[in-house]
């Protein structure tokens, strides 16, 4: 039984060294930092997977105030002045700017009180089998990725919570900005799927520890039956 214990314990620490988190069109994988670039050890790079063809992606404004616009500061045209993708194929990676054009994907309202709406704006357009990271220069002009590069600073994808469309949010920070940080989140749409909501997402972690239990059950019961034997 001691055993047993042992190889959930394993199973439990070995799924921390990455999680998927699961959308229409799209994953989001990450991986904790190791401290190995002096980054500490609470936050993650993330990349994002493409599984859809033909897929218009946008990063999409933090909206924690429902009852007015002006009193969501952190909406992305507030604190960021570029954004766009890193090509994690190119040697050096290439950035590539964000097309600017926007759309609202959500939108609430209060009772007596204005409309609140999230923003998104386009990364590009991609198809399956893409995979990149994200980066995004503040109003200072000082960039951050979501991967290492030389302008990596901390960041996160998936540690900060969701706003008040349930958008998970992921976090670039800033030395020379206020605020220090900035949060987002995402939206993917194809031209021959669903566009996605904005639940919260399927861990990749799930299917690690249910395939874990699966196999350590099976272990288990191996062992008993041997004793009988």
């Amino acid at each position: 039984m001691k055993k047993v214990f042992a190889l959930v314990l394993a199973t439990v620490f070995s799924s921390s060294l990455f999680a998927a988190f699961q959308y229409e069109n799209f994953t989001i994988t990450t991986t904790p930092y190791d401290n190995s670039h002096y980054e500490g050890y609470y936050g993650n790079y993330f990349v994002v997977n493409i599984t859809g063809n033909n897929v218009d992606f946008y990063i999409t404004d933090k909206i924690n105030n429902k009852y007015s616009m002006s009193g969501n500061n952190e909406v992305l045209a507030k604190v960021m002045s570029n954004y766009g993708y890193i090509d994690l194929n190119s040697t050096p990676y290439q950035y590539t700017p964000g097309t600017w054009e926007t759309k609202v994907v959500a939108q609430h309202q209060e009772p007596h009180n204005e409309l609140v709406y999230k923003t998104a704006y386009k990364v590009g357009t991609f198809n399956e089998g893409d995979t990149f990271g994200i980066w995004i220069e503040n109003k200072s002009d000082e960039r951050n990725t979501s991967v290492y590069t030389e302008y990596s600073k901390h960041g996160s994808y998936g540690l900060d919570g969701t706003d008040i469309f349930e958008t998970t949010l992921a976090e670039l920070d800033y030395n020379n900005a206020n605020p220090s940080a900035i949060f987002f989140g995402f939206y993917a749409e194809g031209i021959s799927t669903p566009a996605p909501t904005f639940g919260q997402p399927l861990p990749g972690m799930l299917a690690t520890f249910l395939l874990g239990g699966s196999v350590l059950g099976g272990a288990a019961g191996m062992k008993r039956r041997k004793k009988r034997a």
